[in-house]
């Protein structure tokens, strides 16, 4: 193939997760004013999109609590597009209330997963997207099809299976999808493959890919995502976070700066200050007073820089 007629990369959008996903699991309380310190460090680091947090129950997840005080402190403060999760059709209404630009809707492929997770059926879940997308305000609505390659509950998930979740989430009014690997099952071909076939049924759609680590694997999963086509990746600071349903072994997400730094060192520089993200990463890892498992992080502490 000639330089003429060879295709640009597309560009490809990061999201910080770790502010949502990363400390939802916490046991560690982190001050709101934490938070917000880090969501603007995000953004001066050149992030597009952050994950503020979660409009859920305070009692299921009470690290979550203060999203609402945390979006009232970003907005307008920040460039960076604020994304918030909520499970249910109340979330969704406190999403629009607080002014998040976008809101994370999570639909898995497997009705025990579903239950587990946010207490509703697969169709219930879809629902929810549906009515989000119908308010005819701003809010702009995404979905994240969990348990993409596989389920701690049901085993193996059939590509066909979340293709069509994919098919009716777009349906529904989705105008962003990210395939999730929740529980760190997945590997590069399978990766591949599920997004080279949902971008061929939905060549328009604004596609992401989120890894998670279980195996090692959540690094060269999210490379063989980009390869394959995904417009965004999600990824947390210092590997922090995973599902609290995705079952026994389970780690959390691909790390921040190694999803930087790979981007860098094959020469799709996402925009994001590699170092200044290391650098939030070893200020949480101070907070929570544990090591993360980040090997760039590691090296950061070590020589400096993540480079």
């Amino acid at each position: 193939m000639t330089a003429s007629t060879e295709k640009a990369p597309r560009d490809l959008v990061l999201t910080e997760v770790g502010l949502r996903d990363g400390l939802q699991l916490e046991a560690a309380t982190i001050p709101t004013t934490v938070k917000i310190e880090l969501a603007v460090a995000f953004d001066q680091a050149g992030y597009r999109r952050i994950e503020v947090g979660s409009f859920v129950s305070p009692r299921a997840v009470p690290s979550m609590a203060d999203t609402g005080a945390v979006m009232d402190a970003l907005r307008g403060r920040v460039r960076a597009e604020l994304q918030v999760l909520a499970a249910n059709v109340r979330g969704v209404e406190q999403a629009a209330a607080a002014g998040a630009d976008v809101v994370n809707i999570v639909v898995a492929t497997t009705e025990t997963m579903n239950a587990r997770n946010a207490g509703c059926t697969v169709d219930e879940a879809v629902g929810i997207v549906e009515k989000a997308s119908g308010r005819g305000d701003e809010l702009r609505v995404a979905a994240i099809i969990a348990t993409a390659f596989a389920c701690p509950y049901e085993g193996p998930v059939e590509p066909e299976v979340s293709l069509g979740l994919v098919d009716r989430v777009v349906a529904a009014g989705a105008t962003r999808v990210t395939l999730a690997d929740t529980v760190g099952a997945a590997h590069p071909a399978a990766v591949a493959q599920l997004v080279a076939r949902t971008r061929e049924r939905h060549p328009g759609l604004d596609l992401g890919f989120h890894a998670h680590d279980t195996r090692g694997m959540g690094l060269v999963n999210a490379l063989a995502a980009v390869e394959a086509g995904v417009d965004g990746l999600d990824s947390s600071l210092g590997g922090l976070g995973g599902c609290p349903f995705a079952g026994k072994g389970a780690a959390g997400n691909v790390a921040s700066e190694e999803v930087i730094g790979a981007l860098d060192d094959l020469g799709r520089p996402p925009g994001v200050d590699l170092d200044r993200i290391a650098a939030c990463s070893a200020h949480l890892e101070d907070l929570l007073g544990r090591s993360l498992p980040s090997r760039r992080l590691a090296l950061f502490r070590a020589t400096g820089t993540a480079r």
